[in-house]
């Protein structure tokens, strides 16, 4: 049963459909555009990986980052019985995914997603400033 929701967990609600992943989906929806809608794995994936070149490469490291973030938060709530604190817990382990795989990345890819990531932080910073003087936010 997933932690959040109290209903069957499934891959679909994992990546998709918990209210963990539609925080972080909508983020990701907020700072990068409405191109990045998910409702399935399927879906989306028509969509999104059959881009040319280095779009489709940037796109699998947003992705995966995605992807990860969600698998490792649900899984530290599901074994470990550890619940993110805020919201934000979410996206600022996302955005630490990407900048460690950004290092990582082909020198083309690499400066694609020097610029996503920018514009990510910035969106999360936006996000947060409101709140930060009441410790919501890192």
């Amino acid at each position: 049963m997933c932690p959040l929701c109290s209903i069957l967990e499934t891959g679909t609600h994992i990546l998709f459909s918990c209210s963990a992943a539609r925080a972080l989906w909508s983020f990701i929806r907020e700072a990068l555009g409405s191109d990045w809608e998910a409702g399935d794995l399927a879906e989306f994936l028509q969509g999104r990986a059959t881009q040319p070149g280095h779009k489709r490469r940037l796109f699998w490291c947003i992705f995966v980052a995605l992807m990860w973030t969600l698998w490792t938060t649900l899984n530290k709530m599901v074994i470990e019985q550890i619940f993110p604190r805020r919201t934000s817990d979410s996206f600022f382990k996302f955005l630490t995914f990407l900048q460690y795989w950004h290092l990582l990345a082909r020198h083309r890819v690499r400066d694609l997603l020097g610029v996503m990531l920018d514009v990510l932080v910035a969106a999360a910073q936006h996000l947060c400033a409101p709140w930060a003087c009441f410790g919501v936010c890192h």
